[in-house]
């Protein structure tokens, strides 16, 4: 889970996480910290935000005390910190 509140860019479809977990079986191990999520054209988004502007709308208006959690299936890129999303799923939890 992500909280994505850090930083938005919706013109290059990005944002980077406050804190976040990836396990990534394919390099073994897992990551955690700070990420950039990519959204890939055509990816599917579920939850809260089902569209790729209601999830940039979700995280920029985000009350005191709300989160929004977001869950990525994606393919990790060669940053080590790089996620390009092909599934997004989000929720505000308060």
């Amino acid at each position: 889970m992500i909280d994505a509140r850090r930083a938005l860019s919706p013109l290059l479809r990005s944002f980077t996480t406050t804190d976040g977990e990836v396990c990534d079986p394919f390099r073994g191990g897992g990551i955690t910290g700070e990420m950039t999520v990519t959204i890939a054209s055509g990816a599917v988004l579920k939850g809260d935000a089902s569209a790729e502007a209601g999830s940039f709308g979700l995280i920029d208006g985000l009350r005191v005390g709300e989160t929004q959690m977001i869950e990525v299936e994606g393919i990790g890129t060669s940053a080590p910190d790089g996620i390009v999303a092909h599934e997004v799923r989000s929720r505000v939890e308060h």
